[in-house]
């Protein structure tokens, strides 16, 4: 790492050879001024792909490989061809920026660049342009380039631009296609400052020659600098001022260099294409005459060069004899040192006025970045106090230890108070030594704060603590439970317990604090408090508390009762609206009448929902015929908003779900009923979108799709005057597609109205980029409709990609490095949820149930028209002539107008029998060994059926052959 000022500065400290009385010409910076944010030499040697940064924030610039992008809050590929690169005379190495190479900034110190957008912020994404701005706005961007064209491309050289919506993105530096030297402020107007490079003069462009290049902004005037690198220039070359161009940094900032931080899927798409050297980023806005490489010369013939003398002084007045800030260092002395002679904590030896020697932190660090009270190796013993005991910074295994315990002397203090205890006890008693909770650097008197030795999701000492039986070592506590265990059989997990702070052995659960059978959230809703029980009647109506809960009926209402919560005096199964039955495309169906969590699947693919967040509602009093459904409205706008997840949601893999969302030739059908409880006509506060069912991911790559509505001034559709039904097809991030049409309004049968049901689908033929293989479905619950209303047609350019979502309900589970992101609930109650591998036809949802049977032939009426066309046909009649009846083909969700569905059984592999069936069934199996007369045996009665294929293997089977057969029971 470069520490001095020039060459002969770093021949003085090596052979002690006097320092020349002037020397003109150009050299590296001195050390960072108060001013200096970044300041990267770039001197690192070949292979290596970390920069040391001699500004103050100390945040190193790592080389990665920008293309592909791995994702938000994602390690990027590090890269070790970037470094090591020969620069200009005098200045060592340089960096080397072509094809997706970049330089991006360390922002969180973990040796990792991990970018991301506003949503979610990645760990390297600095606040407000923070490092980079100073009072008023003011900064300065510059750099040392060397490339071999300033045309027909455009070339980055300091970015802070991000993949998120313009309004949030950044700025670029650069030179752009057509030889301009270019700032943008993305998002603001007009749309960037140009200045053009010179071509002709003293300064001209020459290609594969060294160039300084700077911009300053005081707040009000944006300058632009073009200086040739030679002994010949010693002031720096103005080319232009600019201020029209709006400067506003208070978004968020990816700082990359020499390429930019935003291209599709990623980063890596404007590399400079050439040398890249001593970038400095400073909270001012400098002068020419502080760019001081240009003005090493001693005028005065003091013995300190011009610009250093100017940078800390201000002018000319000291000589290499003073002592400015009176620390024992003449100003000489200073200057060859490399430290401030404004600090009299800066000194010759320990220039960064941190209290430590610089060559101690050389040899440990290989830089100054460090402070006196800095812990990079987390043993609670300082730097100092590491520095002074003579043991090693970087490894926890060294460190102070007075007593020679085998612990910390700063840990001891820290979490015991002082040094009586020893490294064998367990003060806690979490089954960890005091050496094994230092080692894992948790806390030593908190049972609670232990090592999860077996990486189940669970603290060791929360297993201990509800667990344990006398006589257990760890060994034999740890196998007793895992993170997915339930002992108490509550619906809630080990995990989840212990996050919600509940106890896993008895009935209470997050939901439920008080043990009482009833939710929590419930009885406040209802009772305003948690003073009601399950056996009580407020109401005085036929059904207790309990009841009325998973019914879904109203507790306060003696008209609301389980079987007619809407107090209609119509019992809820002879109404209009009716639940779905699974059919043989029907992959998923969550009716959603749980009142807490699990979330029951009863299609083909079955996936449960079993994480309901603490603002998710699942006892919220549904339509008629369907119970409760879903509410996810409350926390709308905030991280914590409801959400009804397959896996709890996490930032990282953890609830990614493996599950199928489309035919094999990628069509599929989804669809809900949903209650509207938001003003249609207005813009809701806030006015995130409201998801329906989503496929969404932390990582941009499995990112699929999004099912939702948009409001009034929602994302998409500004100055709309009724709300969009939008399907995105995000597409791993790449190639996303928005398909959305606005809802009907007043004096539309199917406006869009507060406090209303209607049945919302889209449908997907798989047939990729052809016209009209997308539609959306808007209708109104009204018992006089037969088929669904189309809103919407239009052309899906790629099928959905495979990948396993962070799958939910009524909001959207996309992570960001707070946590996941659940902003975009519901305003309103979700139910009957369904997902197929086909794209149903409008009179293919039967949202009205199949109730209606006008022809009483045991064929609901919907069933018939949408496979028949009319009501011609009976429960006794074989359309197909499959062998199978109409009634048999409806009560297992097969296909009755084709003959390649049908009732019947095949033998697999080990003799296992198969054959369709629907939850809900069941079934009689008899065997015959002659199919005789009279020969035949029941092996099972009532054998229950399964989604989608059942399956049977003879227990004891005779010898010989054997015959099989299957009926299906009334």
């Amino acid at each position: 790492m470069k520490i001095q000022t020039n060459p002969f500065v770093g021949a003085l400290l090596v052979s002690g050879l006097l320092l020349p009385a002037a020397q003109a010409g150009v050299a590296p910076y001195t050390s960072a001024d108060a001013d200096t944010t970044y300041l990267y030499h770039f001197s690192e040697a070949s292979g290596t792909s970390s920069a040391a940064n001699a500004g103050s924030t100390g945040r190193a610039a790592l080389s990665i490989d920008g293309n592909p992008y791995a994702g938000d809050t994602v390690d990027q590929a590090l890269i070790t061809t970037v470094l090591g690169s020969t620069g200009f005379t005098g200045f060592g190495n340089a960096a080397s920026l072509f094809s997706d190479a970049c330089l991006g900034v360390d922002a969180d110190g973990n040796g990792a660049f991990r970018p991301g957008d506003s949503a979610p912020v990645g760990p390297d994404q600095m606040t407000g342009h923070s490092t980079i701005y100073g009072v008023g706005n003011a900064f300065t961007l510059e750099a040392m380039v060397n490339v071999s064209s300033i045309t027909g491309a455009n070339r980055e050289i300091i970015c802070t631009d991000t993949n998120g919506a313009a309004a949030d993105r950044g700025f670029q530096f650069r030179i752009n296609t057509t030889g301009n030297l270019e700032f943008n402020a993305i998002g603001t107007t007009p749309a960037a400052a140009i200045i053009p490079i010179p071509t002709t003069g003293a300064h001209a462009f020459v290609a594969n020659e060294w160039f300084h290049v700077a911009l300053t902004y005081d707040g009000t005037t944006l300058r632009f600098y073009w200086t040739r690198v030679a002994p010949s220039s010693t002031t720096t070359n103005e080319i232009g001022t600019n201020t029209v161009e709006t400067v506003e940094l208070a978004d968020d900032a990816i700082l990359v260099l020499g390429n930019e931080g935003r291209s599709t899927g990623g980063l890596g798409g404007e590399p400079l294409g050439g040398l890249l050297d001593e970038v400095r980023i400073s909270k001012v806005a400098r002068t020419p005459s502080q760019f001081i490489f240009f003005n090493e010369g001693d005028t005065d013939n003091d013995n300190l060069q011009d610009g250093w003398e100017v940078t800390y002084f201000g002018d000319l007045t000291q000589n290499g004899s003073g002592d400015f800030d009176g620390d024992g260092f003449n100003n000489l002395a200073e200057q060859t040192a490399g430290s401030n002679p404004n600090n009299s904590e800066s000194i010759p030896g320990e220039t960064d006025a941190d209290g430590l020697a610089d060559s101690w932190e050389i040899a440990h660090f290989g830089n100054l970045n460090q402070s006196g009270d800095g812990d990079p190796d987390h043993d609670f013993a300082t730097n100092n106090d590491e520095e002074t005991a003579g043991t090693d910074p970087n490894s926890s295994t060294s460190f102070p230890d007075s007593d020679t315990d085998g612990l910390s002397d700063g840990w001891e203090f820290n979490f015991l108070g002082d040094l009586s205890f020893t490294a064998s006890q367990d003060p806690d008693q979490d089954l960890y030594t005091n050496a094994e909770e230092y080692t894992a650097g948790t806390n030593p008197l908190d049972q609670l704060s232990s090592p999860d030795g077996d990486a189940d999701g669970l603290v060791d000492g929360w297993e201990v603590l509800y667990f344990h039986v006398n006589g257990d070592n760890r060994t034999t506590l740890l196998a007793r439970q895992d993170g997915s265990g339930d002992p108490d059989g509550d619906g809630y997990t080990n995990e989840q317990e212990e996050t919600a702070g509940t106890n896993p052995t008895t009935a209470e659960k997050p939901t439920d604090l008080d043990t009482d059978g009833l939710i929590d959230s419930w009885e406040i809703a209802n009772f305003n408090g948690l003073d009601e029980d399950a056996t009580g009647n407020p109401d005085g109506d036929t059904a207790n508390n309990l009841q009325e809960q998973n019914a879904g009926s109203d507790p306060n209402s003696a008209a609301s009762k389980p079987g007619d919560i809407d107090g209609d005096g119509i019992l809820d199964n002879s109404g209009a609206f009716q639940p779905y039955a699974a059919d043989s495309h029907t992959l998923h169906l969550w009716h959603l009448d749980e009142v807490d969590q699990p979330a029951m699947d009863v299609g083909s693919n079955p996936v449960t929902m079993g994480a309901l967040n603490g603002n998710g509602r699942l006892w919220t009093p549904s339509l008629a015929g369907f119970s409760t459904g879903l509410d996810t409205s409350l926390g709308r706008g905030s991280a914590s908003g409801g959400a009804l997840s397959a896996k709890p949601l996490v930032n990282g893999p953890e609830d990614d779900t493996t599950m199928s969302y489309a035919g094999a030739d990628g069509a599929f059908t989804y669809e809900a009923i949903v209650r509207i409880d938001f003003n249609p006509a207005a813009a809701t506060s806030p006015t995130n979108a409201m998801q329906i069912v989503t496929g969404e991911s932390d990582a941009s790559a499995s990112r699929i799709w999004q099912f939702r509505l948009v409001p009034i001034n929602g994302p998409g559709n500004t100055g709309g005057t009724t709300p969009r039904l939008e399907f995105i097809n995000i597409h791993g991030a790449i190639g996303t597609q928005s398909l959305s049409a606005p809802l009907p309004t007043s004096g539309d049968p199917d406006a869009i109205v507060q406090g209303s049901w209607y049945h919302v689908a889209v449908s997907y033929n798989g047939s990729e980029a052809t016209p009209d293989n997308l539609k959306l479905y808007w209708t109104l619950l009204d018992p006089s409709r037969t088929q669904a209303n189309e809103v919407f047609s239009g052309q899906m350019t790629s099928d959905l990609i495979s990948a396993a979502p962070d799958f939910t309900i009524g909001n959207e589970g996309k992570g960001d490095p707070t946590g996941p992101g659940s902003t975009d609930g519901f305003a309103g109650v979700i139910d009957e949820v369904r997902i197929s591998d086909i794209a149903r036809t409008p009179g293919q949802f039967f949202f009205t149930g199949g109730a209606g049977d006008t022809d009483s032939d045991q064929l609901p009426d919907a069933w018939e028209t949408t496979w028949f066309g009319d009501l011609s046909q009976a429960a006794d009649g074989d359309f197909d002539h499959d062998g199978s009846d109409n009634l048999t083909e409806y009560r297992l969700g097969l296909t009755p107008n084709t003959g390649t569905s049908r009732f019947a059984a095949t033998i697999g592999t080990g003799h296992q029998i198969q054959w369709p069936s629907v939850t809900g069934v069941t079934f009689t199996i008899e065997r015959s060994t002659n199919l005789g007369s009279g020969s035949w045996s029941v092996l099972n009665a009532a054998f229950a059926g399964t989604a989608g294929t059942a399956s049977f293997t003879d227990p004891s089977p005779p010898a010989g052959k054997a015959f099989y057969r299957i009926k299906l029971n009334p």
